[in-house]
This record gives C-alpha cells, structure tokens and sequence, in this order.
C-alpha cells in the first residue's frame, strides 16, 4: 500500500474506532467524554482533508516538474544560449561597460 492510501485507512478506522468510543460515552452518560471524542474525531477529519489536498499539491508539483525537463530540451537550451549571446550587443552593455566580442555582428565600432 502507498503512503496516502495507508493514512487513508488509518484516519477512516481511527474516525469509526473514536464515533464508536463517543457513541458508547454517551450511552454511558458521560458527555464530556463524548464531547473530547468528537473534539478528536473533528481532528482526525481535519488531518484527512489536509492529506488529501497534500497529495495534490504533491501530484501537481511532479506533473511541473515534468513538464519542466521535457520543455529543457537541448534544442531548448541551444535557443535559449542563442538568445542571450545576441544581447552582447544591446545598446544598453555598451552603456554599463561591458566589453564586447569581435564576433558581435550588431556592435556600432567605437
């Protein structure tokens, strides 16, 4: 069994294992114990929806992450490093000092 399976059944027979102990509490006449059953019980409910909605965000952040290394590709990356070797020649390197390379085709001589 996987792990949110597993939580999954401990929370389901904790939940009936604490409504049997607040059903029987009560019967007994003690309803402040019957009450501390629910409180848990309320808890247990709490921690399943907080499981459920982990699991996912964990299901969403691996569906990311693999979309993530299908899109960098090397054909991706060699896009990407083209890019940014054609910004060396912007205007705006020359204005903050960078120097640039011989092979800059863009590149106003100085």
């Amino acid at each position: 069994m996987t792990r949110p399976r597993l939580l999954r059944a401990g929370y389901f027979l904790g939940g009936a294992w604490v409504t049997y102990c607040a059903v029987v509490s009560a019967q007994a006449g003690a309803p402040a114990t019957a009450a501390a059953f629910v409180v848990v019980l309320g808890l247990l409910l709490v921690a399943a929806i907080r499981e459920a909605e982990l699991t996912y965000v964990r299901a969403v952040a691996a569906d990311l992450r693999l979309a993530l290394r299908v899109h960098t590709t090397r054909a991706a990356r060699r896009a990407d490093y083209a890019a940014l070797d054609g910004a060396c020649c912007l205007p705006g390197w020359e204005s903050r000092g960078a120097t640039h390379s011989n092979t800059c085709t863009g590149r106003t001589p100085a």
